[in-house]
């Protein structure tokens, strides 16, 4: 049989690269991307044509090589020590590049790289829609890291609903002890995003509440859980809001809402004031009038004595807990506490 031989020359990586195609005699050869069969593959002949075009450009050779081979870290540093601009998709192969070393520093167990960031990446490099040179080995990259990155959410979701189990066990046992500012504290960090939490989160606020004298705050802690709220605790919730008042005065509330915890911040805020007020009044002291006296922190006495003579008039002013004041014609002269 009489073969054809082509000869082809191609500056290498280390020298002239000599690409020598058999045709007509079932001769084979191989391209740069993987090693395909040459009447196989478009990819090759894609490269082919990139090469033939750029025939005087050798660092664009060890690129293609490098990215082929999948060296990333010597196509890396080719990039950056070299003049490469004259490769179509350039910033393509950089990004991609970046995305590669990203996977195997992530599978070396390197902390600053995470699945999450590099499939944003890999999302944000996939919307630029290449179609160049490298689009059949990108496509089966992006293809096998979805899998890996599927398989991964599967077992964070396993050890995250494992994780939430033990944290449920605890705070189960607080709320039995009654010990539910530990409740509380287990919760607040999962209350934006899982309902549960949020509920016992209340509900112990709610208990807090209680044991603190605060009626209306317990009240303001029942309302912040819904009332079509179904959860976990959701039976015990509901039977302490009906020890409370109806079901229809639930539902009252829960439409009035925006107006109850608007008149709640209200009163907060007056009573914020009237806290403010108070701590700035000063203690009694000698040398005080009347008025001033009644102005301190001490106020309105509960009883006042009264002694007159030809001299003046004396009172003692009695305010309780051991705590007496005595004027002389209206002026503070000794304090008794």
């Amino acid at each position: 049989m009489v073969c054809t031989i082509k000869k082809r020359v191609v500056i290498g990586i280390t020298g002239i690269m000599i690409v020598i195609g058999l045709v007509g005699c079932g001769g084979e050869s191989k391209d740069i991307i993987g090693g395909s069969n040459t009447n196989e593959s478009t990819d090759t002949n894609e490269v082919k044509t990139q090469l033939t075009r750029v025939a005087d450009a050798p660092e664009q050779i060890k690129l293609y090589q490098f990215i082929s081979d999948e060296n990333w870290d010597d196509a890396e540093i080719l990039i950056y020590n070299t003049d490469v601009s004259m490769i179509d998709d350039m910033d393509f192969i950089r990004k991609y590049i970046k995305i590669r070393q990203d996977v195997i520093k992530l599978k070396q167990g390197e902390t600053h790289v995470n699945y999450e960031t590099i499939s944003k990446n890999l999302d944000t490099l996939n919307r630029e829609e290449y179609n160049g040179v490298f689009n059949k080995q990108f496509l089966g990259f992006k293809d096998t890291f979805k899998l890996e990155l599927s398989e991964y959410y599967k077992k964070v979701t396993a050890q995250e609903k494992i994780q939430k189990e033990l944290l449920w066990g605890k705070i189960d046992k607080a709320m039995d002890n009654g010990e539910f500012s530990i409740v509380a504290s287990l919760a607040s960090p999962y209350t934006s995003s899982d309902t549960d939490f949020d509920a016992i989160y209340n509900f112990a606020h709610y208990h807090m509440s209680g044991q603190g004298g605060d009626d209306e705050g317990m009240m303001n802690y029942l309302l912040d859980i819904p009332l079509d709220y179904n959860g976990r605790y959701a039976k015990h919730i509901m039977e302490f809001k009906l020890s409370h008042q109806s079901k229809d005065k639930w539902i009252e509330d829960y439409a009035n809402r925006e107006t109850i915890l608007a008149k709640i911040k209200r009163d907060n805020i007056d009573a914020e004031i009237r806290r403010n007020i108070e701590s700035s009044k000063p203690n009694p002291f000698i040398g005080m009038t009347q008025d001033e006296l009644i102005n301190s922190k001490w106020g309105t006495p509960k009883d006042i004595n009264r002694t007159t003579t030809r001299y003046g008039t004396s009172e003692q002013w009695v305010y309780g807990n051991g705590n007496y004041v005595y004027l002389d014609d209206g002026i503070v002269t000794t304090i008794q506490n």
